[in-house]
């Protein structure tokens, strides 16, 4: 069984009844993996993540957008 409306934000796979999902959350200089909360994955700063592999990959992602804006701000002071 499927529960409708939510997608995975990593690989796109749907999520279904029995899945062990996880959501995270970033800002300026945090990030944040959570077990699944019903209630907190309709924020719209929260990602939805199918498993451990999709967050280790979200985890990446993030932190290769922290380090490229940091050189960029670094480029830009000079």
């Amino acid at each position: 069984m499927r529960i409708e409306g939510y997608t995975c934000d990593v690989c796109g796979v749907q999520r279904g009844e029995s899945n062990h999902w996880f959501m995270s959350r970033y800002g300026e200089g945090y990030f944040r993996i959570e077990e699944w909360n019903a209630q907190s994955a309709k924020l719209p700063t929260c990602k939805h993540i199918c498993g451990s592999q999709c967050a280790t990959k979200c985890l990446n992602q993030t932190l290769e957008q922290w380090a490229a804006q940091l050189a960029a701000d670094e480029k830009g002071r000079k």
